[in-house]
């Protein structure tokens, strides 16, 4: 399932992080250190010591205000940063959801799980904001090393995963099993092996040939990935997908 609008509305907060820092490189974009500031620009923020830990953010709305509730038992930066964008999603894309949420009751032990749709649109939001398409071209432009990415953007090698094999699928159209291969590879190896640096060597094809998903329309992208997948076979020891 596609989260069109998910995608929108992060890019549009995208825009205001990009227009706000100006960096010289797109490969040097963070969303976190504005994430808070965006909540609070909602309505009322609040870090409150939640009981029950599988609640790491809760957000409602009333007749009087906005709140975004974060439970301060997340100590690593990288969870809440994701935590921070997936409750920026719900206040901008679930209004209805959020009018007096009764999903979980954050002052007693119990928990009802968000709704799965709401909870994936919010992570796809998430995952968007803090990785765009254009700073995933970046990196891979740039030859960014993972740990770089974790650092500096503060997201989890979990997220990097999953936000590679979706670039690589609907704006490279490379077949999904490649895509997930060199994620994968790209996520796992060790620092500066063979595999960790495939990715970086399949994009480096595209690049010298001047392979760009932005000028390119996707049957020329696709006739090129035909014409060229023994070249990734090889580098990968893959089996043609040939699912496209």
């Amino acid at each position: 399932m596609t989260y069109v609008k998910a995608i929108k509305k992060a890019q549009r907060i995208e825009q205001f992080i990009k227009d706000q820092t100006l960096k010289k490189s797109l490969a040097d974009y963070t969303a976190q250190p504005f994430l808070k500031l965006l909540l609070s620009s909602l309505g009322y923020y609040f870090e409150y010591p939640i009981k029950n830990e599988f609640i790491l953010g809760y957000s409602l709305t009333n007749e009087f205000n906005e709140y975004t509730i974060i439970n301060t038992s997340i100590k690593d930066p990288i969870i809440k940063a994701f935590t921070h964008s997936h409750e920026l999603g719900h206040h901008l894309l679930h209004q209805k959801l959020l009018i007096n949420n009764k999903e979980a009751n954050i002052l007693e032990n119990d928990y009802k799980p968000e709704k799965i749709s709401e909870k994936n649109e919010a992570n796809c939001f998430a995952a968007n904001l803090l990785m765009p398409d254009d700073f995933l071209y970046s990196i891979l432009y740039e030859m960014k090393s993972r740990e770089s990415i974790k650092n500096l953007q503060c997201i989890s090698y979990k997220t990097l995963y999953y936000r590679i094999i979706d670039y690589l699928v609907s704006k490279v159209f490379i077949s999904k099993c490649i895509a997930t291969k060199l994620s994968h590879d790209y996520i796992t190896a060790l620092p500066g092996t063979t595999k960790q640096c495939t990715l970086i060597k399949v994009w480096k094809k595209l690049k010298i040939l001047n392979l760009r998903p932005n000028n390119y329309t996707k049957s020329e992208i696709i006739n090129y990935n035909l014409n060229q997948i023994n070249n990734y076979e090889n580098i990968l020891n893959i089996k043609k997908d040939g699912n496209r």
